[in-house]
């Protein structure tokens, strides 16, 4: 489960830099917040799968 919460944490650092590199370019916001909803929408399975994960 920390794995799955680093690698979340990772992805949001990754699109802050992708948002932060393409600034000039102008980046549509429509685009960024289709990954943004893309994301959000994988957020319960993600959580369902993690808390199904057996330990020991």
């Amino acid at each position: 489960m920390i794995q799955a919460h680093g690698d979340l944490a990772r992805l949001g650092g990754l699109l802050k830099l992708w948002l932060s590199e393409h600034e000039d370019h102008g980046a549509p916001a429509i685009e960024v917040r289709s990954v943004l909803h893309q994301i959000e929408a994988m957020l319960p399975e993600a959580r369902t799968k993690i808390l199904g994960i057996k330990v020991g």
